[in-house]
């Protein structure tokens, strides 16, 4: 029968633990959880709930830091009869809050800065399906509401962006959601922050310098639209737990100007079109990337730039046109392959996806497109043998996520010309596609799935601990024994040559496609020419 543990002394609460958990004495747990318990109301909390708790804590992954976690939120709750009720009505809830707890020193540390979270996450954010882009939008927009400064906004992002990482790393964290939900889930996020962004932005710089406007072949005018291009995990919708988002910048014409802004019967601030863009381009750069008292919501990586960091911020359309054109390389286009409209204006979006598509996907690659080709296969295998990460670096690692991608990506790139199909941003969607096109075997796409969820799924793990980009396996006891655990390896010796075993078999698959004189290239130019 349960009974408020109002009723209970610390010796009965040792002597429950012990009749009810069946472990050995374990001083430091009963101390703590009776330092926990000092928090509650007496009268709320069951001896099913400290039961509960205790199992909890100590089937984690790392039990003194799940409690030592555990207690320096409770010292942030101002109030935390929420809490204990929310624990009592959801059965999973303590489990999942300790998990998280013991998991994450990232997430954690979000928990203690905004403590009111947790419930919300208990009371429904955790368990349901993700919410729906438009669902993100209305969200933020209700928080902005009446955020006029940069100050105010920036701020306002980022806490929106922490919110919902959290979210999305407590259900990573507990296995609620499969590696391609959670992925899309957090590209969904970004697409949401960049979108809100460049809509403060776009305000603020018509509010100095008026509404850009371009000239057309006949004389007329018309307003002149902004887009922003998502590149890598961001365009593929498979972005990371802590990734830099990949952007580029695009504008219908330099042809034009603003309209300035009136005072005193005069026009005043105007300035050209380009002017305008590389100015809202910057802005927009500075309010996701930059940083304040919550961290910053993303970081924003421009290198996919035509000419990078050193070239323009932002170009017109037929700017880009005439650089793929006359300067564009075969790195680029793997890189565009992934290229999606994520903010701003849809159909100049479209445009700029028109426009690239017969850059990326030629019917037939050159000799020096397959050259260059066989220059970054090379240069891939070179950085590897340099790197003493090779084996613990999941990411640019012998088998790892890389060399993955860039197995599929190639096969893109020397096929997707005569096979329209293969045209797919998201890697696991373009894996399916190339097995159906005939391409690759099932046994070859099961493995390399497989593979990729599981690299993926680990990666999240390692960036969720500090909230920062580390693709690494630790090297620190601690840290690898909580690792294997949440994996569920009963030792980090049982993880690694269950790692090492799945990362040489996808190096081997890898090395196999292009052995016997480069055998992918040569059967690209083998293929019957339809």
């Amino acid at each position: 029968m349960d009974n408020p543990i109002g009723t209970y002394d610390y010796a009965q609460i040792s002597q429950w633990l012990h009749d009810n958990l069946a472990f050995q004495r374990y001083p430091s747990l009963e101390a703590d959880l009776a330092m926990a318990l000092r928090s509650a109301k007496h009268a709320t909390v069951l001896p099913t709930t400290i039961q509960e708790l205790g199992q909890a804590i100590l089937m984690s992954v790392d039990s003194t830091r799940a409690i030592n976690h555990l207690l320096r939120y409770l010292d942030c709750l101002p109030q935390s009869e929420a809490l204990w009720d929310a624990w009592h009505r959801k059965s999973r809830g303590i489990a999942s809050t300790i998990t998280l707890f013991a998991g994450s020193q990232f997430l954690s540390s979000l928990l203690w800065r905004r403590p009111q979270l947790l419930v919300w996450l208990l009371e429904g954010a955790l368990w349901a399906p993700s919410p729906s882009q438009y669902t993100l939008q209305e969200e933020l927009r209700q928080l902005l509401h009446g955020k006029e400064s940069e100050t105010e906004v920036g701020d306002c992002l980022r806490a929106f962006t922490h919110q919902h990482l959290l979210r999305i790393g407590a259900r990573d964290l507990n296995n609620l959601a499969t590696v391609e939900e959670i992925t899309s889930d957090l590209s969904a996020l970004a697409d949401c922050v960049i979108q809100a962004g460049l809509q403060a932005c776009q305000s603020w710089l018509e509010a100095t310098y008026g509404q850009p406007f371009y000239t057309d072949d006949t004389g007329q005018q018309h307003p002149c639209h902004f887009c922003v291009i998502g590149m890598g995990k961001l365009g593929g919708e498979e972005l990371n737990f802590s990734s830099d988002i990949d952007l580029m910048y695009i504008y219908t014409s330099y042809q034009g100007q603003t309209t300035g802004v009136k005072r005193d019967g005069m026009v005043y601030n105007q300035i050209s079109n380009h002017e305008y863009f590389v100015a809202l381009s910057r802005r927009l750069t500075n309010l996701i990337g930059g940083k304040g008292p919550e961290g910053q919501a993303f970081p924003v990586d421009l290198r996919l730039l035509p000419d990078g960091t050193q070239g323009q911020l932002a170009l017109s359309l037929l700017s880009y046109e005439a650089y793929y054109a006359r300067l564009g390389q075969t790195w680029e286009k793997m890189a565009l392959l992934k290229a999606r409209p994520v903010a701003g204006d849809v159909h100049l979006g479209a445009e700029f996806m028109a426009l690239i598509q017969p850059f990326i996907y030629r019917r037939h690659l050159d000799p020096e497109g397959i050259r260059q080709l066989q220059a970054m296969k090379q240069q891939i295998d070179a950085q590897i043998a340099d790197k003493a990460q090779s084996r613990t670096n999941v990411k640019l690692g012998l088998g790892g996520i890389r060399e993955i991608e860039f197995f599929v990506q190639i096969l893109q790139l020397l096929f997707g010309g005569r096979y329209p199909a293969l045209q797919e941003r998201h890697t696991l969607r373009a894996l399916t596609k190339l097995h159906s096109a005939g391409f690759i075997s099932a046994e070859v796409v099961a493995t390399l799935r497989q593979t990729y969820e599981y690299l993926r799924r680990l990666e999240h793990y390692l960036q969720m601990e500090q909230g920062s980009q580390i693709h690494t396996l630790p090297r620190s006891t601690a840290q690898q024994q909580r690792l294997a655990r949440h994996f569920g390896y009963i030792s980090w010796e049982e993880f690694y040559r269950d790692y090492l075993q799945r990362t040489d078999t996808v190096h081997r698959l890898f090395t196999a496609a292009f052995e016997s004189d480069q055998a992918v290239f040569a059967s690209s130019q083998a293929l019957p020419r339809t």
